[in-house]
């Protein structure tokens, strides 16, 4: 039910185990097919205490997979704004800074490409 409330309503789509990661990679991959970009949250779930917490090995499968420029992102200030577990965020200033973009090959190692890609974002 979550699943098609928020690909219905949001265009969102979660890629855990519990949903099926096939599920996500397939309609991500079709999302790029049609034109649109897709926004990944790499850590798997809000930080708890404001520092980036690790990389799941799923972006990396994905990064390999679609095959197309993978732009890095950092947003600073969100923790502050909306603490973990807080329902509504209150009114600030978020910093959103922009990496270069990065290609993986299709057969690169899943687990080097979520590291380049944390250290990129660690860098910004």
């Amino acid at each position: 039910m979550q699943w098609t409330l928020g690909v219905a309503l949001l265009n969102l789509f979660p890629a855990t185990a519990r949903i099926g990661f096939r599920k996500s990679f397939a309609y991500a991959g079709e999302a790029v097919d049609r034109g649109y970009s897709v926004l990944v949250f790499p850590e798997g779930k809000h930080t708890e205490d404001g520092r980036l917490r690790p990389f799941r090995t799923g972006v990396g499968l994905l990064a390999n997979n679609l095959r197309i420029p993978i732009l890095p992102m950092r947003i600073d200030g969100l923790f502050e704004i909306k603490k973990a577990g807080k329902k509504f965020a209150a009114p600030g200033k978020i910093q959103v800074r922009i990496g270069k973009p990065m290609q993986f090959a299709q057969k690169a190692i899943p687990r080097k490409s979520r590291g380049a890609l944390q250290k990129a974002v660690e860098d910004l």
